[in-house]
């Protein structure tokens, strides 16, 4: 089980402006294990099927794909990890699409480093207790009942885990 600290995590920074991913690199690499980043929607599926990582954060206008798939497409390699998207506009509509795919949270850029990060710190202890508590409902699970489970998509499955623990999601 990982570990919800983020100095023993590794978090993947998605976005096509390499200054960007340059800064945030410098301002979050002494809080976290490891950073990886990638400027394109193609270059970060190709990282994620090679290296598991404890968060994704990722801007929401990136090339070769929307950030709703994007994320559809991350959450087909590693469907459990917590994403934070950033954005620096205020589409309605294509936020409120990215919000149903589960994400943890959005952020608008620009962001202050110490605000970033305490996202993400929000974001690893959330993947975290997710874990915890999935592992213990499975526990408490019946055959048929953990069939039914593993069937649902990740959205309605995390629904299923925050009625079993009498929580609200965040987002």
């Amino acid at each position: 089980m990982k570990s919800p600290l983020a100095l023993e995590s590794t978090i993947l920074f998605v976005d096509d402006e390499t200054d960007l991913l340059e800064i945030l690199t410098f301002q979050i690499k002494p809080f976290v294990n490891e950073i990886v980043t990638a400027s394109s929607a193609n270059a970060a599926l190709k990282l994620l099927e090679k290296k598991e990582v404890d968060l994704i954060v990722t801007d929401f206008k990136i090339p070769e794909m929307t950030g709703v798939e994007l994320i559809t497409a991350m959450r087909g390699i590693q469907p459990q990890i917590p994403i934070l998207m950033l954005t620096g506009f205020k589409e309605e509509t294509a936020i409120l699409k990215a919000l149903n795919q589960d994400l943890f949270d959005i952020v608008e850029k620009p962001v202050r480093p110490e605000v970033l990060m305490l996202r993400i710190q929000h974001a690893l202890l959330q993947g975290y207790l997710l874990e915890v508590l999935n592992i213990h409902f499975q526990e408490k699970m019946s055959g048929e009942e953990k069939l039914k489970y593993e069937k649902m998509d990740l959205h309605n499955q995390r629904k299923a885990l925050y009625r079993y623990a009498g929580m609200m999601p965040r987002v």
